[in-house]
């Protein structure tokens, strides 16, 4: 399963023009808030999606400096993962969190300067993603279900 947001077209402008890319980024994320502040959760999907593969082109392309793509990159994935768990999809949730560890690794490998960075952010990112796995086991645990039949 791969998560997709943007069409190719718009995959091809921003990755073309990094600058676009940053402010679609920024208009993802505003346009996800505000979109959660109202309770439209799902609307508010599409956008915080598309600010996420706009965060991943933006790393990509070296626009801004590494540690602040990266540090982007992985707060639109949690704010991604946690509208995901919101709805009640918490599988694409995980595969969020574990698309995110391994491209920030991937920069890990590449830049040395940004190893203690990218270090913090997965184990926070790692930490998130127990979190829902322990959730999503309590919750199916055959304890808590014959608790509740009680």
């Amino acid at each position: 399963m791969k998560l997709q947001f943007l069409c190719p077209t718009h995959r091809q402008q921003l990755s073309t023009n990094p600058s676009y890319a940053l402010s679609c980024w920024q208009n993802g994320v505003d346009t996800a808030r505000s979109l959660i502040d109202v309770g439209h959760w799902h609307e508010a999907l599409t956008h915080i999606g598309c600010a996420f593969e706009s965060a991943e082109i933006i790393m990509t392309s070296g626009a801004i400096p590494r540690h602040q793509a990266c540090d982007i990159f992985a707060s639109t994935a949690v704010k991604l993962a946690d509208l995901l768990i919101k709805v009640g999809k918490r599988q694409q949730a995980q595969l969020v969190y574990s698309l995110t560890i391994v491209r920030l690794k991937k920069e890990q490998y590449k830049y040395s300067d940004c190893r203690e960075l990218v270090e913090q952010l997965s184990h926070e990112i790692e930490e998130r993603s127990q979190r829902v796995i322990d959730l999503a086991n309590h919750q199916t645990s055959p304890d808590r279900q014959t608790a509740t039949l009680h």
